[in-house]
């Protein structure tokens, strides 16, 4: 795990990119920060979900509502 962040899933509750929304929770978790450039490798490696789908675009649209969700970053 690069972050030791583990097993988290969000509801989104502005819309945004899906790096954007997954950098501000995981810098609420972490006392480390992750990069944008680290969360976008995370994303390309298909180690996150929105709404139980494995999504692989970082710039991948998401509304308010959806459920993200990851088992470690």
């Amino acid at each position: 795990s690069m972050t030791g962040v583990t097993n988290g899933s969000f509801v989104v509750a502005a819309a945004g990119r899906l790096d954007r929304c997954l950098a501000d929770h995981v810098a609420q978790l972490s006392r480390l920060p992750l990069s944008r450039s680290q969360l976008q490798r995370c994303i390309e490696q298909g180690l996150v979900r929105v709404n139980e789908k494995v999504v692989t675009k970082a710039g991948e649209a998401l509304r308010e509502g959806d459920v993200v969700s990851f088992d470690e970053l």
